[in-house]
Order: structure tokens, then C-alpha cells, then sequence
């Protein structure tokens, strides 16, 4: 399975910037992905650097989804403030929601 939907999703969310080697940097860099929620998101440079979730992929149209709320609540559940930098490895990256088949 690719790890995004389409190649032009891939495309801006990795640019490939020699210059800017963190995307948030880069002005070619359209997308950020959050692989802890798996969530997608526009960048919005206006003088401040925010994001604006997508719902649907621009490209293909493929659905998209956010699981921040069940990330939280699956913290919450363990026991974990994040607030206080004690989250588990598995749950700074896709593992937790791979795990739970989500």
C-alpha cells in the first residue's frame, strides 16, 4: 500500500527541497500529513504558519480522515497527560492506530 493516496499528494506533502529541509520551511511544500492521527492538512502562510485540515484529497477525491480524538482518548485511557512529554514511542508515530487496525 502506498502510504498516501496519489502521487501529486505524495508530491507536496515531500517536495524534495534541498534548500529547506524541513517542509514547513519550504514554500513548495502545499500539505502536511500527521502520521499519529494520519491526517492531512494544508499549510496557510499568511504571516503565521497554521494548518487547515483536508477532508478530501485535492487529486484523487480519496476520503480523509483525523484520529486525534481517539489518539487523546487513547491516551487518557493509559493514563498519559502529553502536556508532560511522557507519551509512549509507539504513540509518536502510526503504531498505536496500525495496532488497533483503526
Amino acid at each position: 500500500m502506498e502510504p498516501h493516496c496519489c502521487t501529486s499528494m505524495a508530491t507536496y506533502i515531500d517536495p524534495k527541497c534541498e534548500k529547506h529541509p524541513n517542509p514547513k520551511d519550504c514554500e513548495d511544500a502545499l500539505v502536511a500529513y500527521d502520521a499519529r492521527f494520519d491526517s492531512y492538512a494544508f499549510y496557510a502562510r499568511m504571516g503565521a504558519n497554521w494548518v487547515t485540515r483536508i477532508l478530501f484529497c485535492p487529486w484523487c477525491g480519496d476520503p480523509k480522515r483525523d484520529l486525534s480524538e481517539q489518539y487523546y482518548t487513547a491516551l487518557d485511557e493509559l493514563g498519559v497527560d502529553p502536556a508532560q512529554g511522557n507519551v509512549p514511542e509507539k504513540f509518536q508515530s502510526n503504531k498505536w492506530w496500525k495496532e488497533k487496525s483503526l
